[in-house]
Parts: C-alpha cells; sequence; structure tokens
C-alpha cells in the first residue's frame, strides 16, 4: 500500500470513514491490502476499488461485508 512508510510492513487500522455513509477496517501483509470489513450506513450499491481493480458490491445497512484480495490471482473476492 503506497501510502504507508514502508517501516509499517505489516499491521491493521480499524474505523476509517469513507464517503457515503461507509466505516472500514483494513489489514496489510508484505505491505499488500489483505482484507477489509465495510460496514455501510445504507442500503445500496458501492464501487470498492484497489490498485487497478473494482468490484461493485451491494449492501444492506448495518451489515459487513468482508473482502479478501488474492494477490496470486490479481482480484478482489468478496465474502458476506
Amino acid at each position: 500500500m503506497p501510502a504507508l512508510p514502508s517501516a509499517w510492513r505489516e499491521g491493521y487500522i480499524k474505523g476509517l470513514r469513507a464517503r457515503g455513509g461507509y466505516t472500514v477496517d483494513i489489514t496489510w501483509e508484505a505491505g499488500k491490502l489483505m482484507r477489509a470489513r465495510v460496514l455501510a450506513e445504507y442500503d445500496g450499491l458501492c464501487k470498492i476499488r484497489y490498485c487497478d481493480k473494482a468490484l461493485q458490491v451491494s449492501f444492506t445497512a448495518g451489515v459487513p461485508v468482508f473482502i479478501c484480495f488474492d494477490h496470486n490471482r490479481h482480484k478482489p473476492l468478496y465474502v458476506r
């Protein structure tokens, strides 16, 4: 993840706020995003982007969506 200092090779952040009423928790390893938990305040669709990939996700208010990133296959996978 380019915005992180190189000394932070592994870690997590909880409670990031994103436009549109989303709360995001992320985990990274070896400088790459591995998992994200996204909680929406409202029902609806949202496009999740990471690097050159995008994933359209349907949200139900208050129900977290868990997204795992498969760097070997170069695509995000999501699981409710």
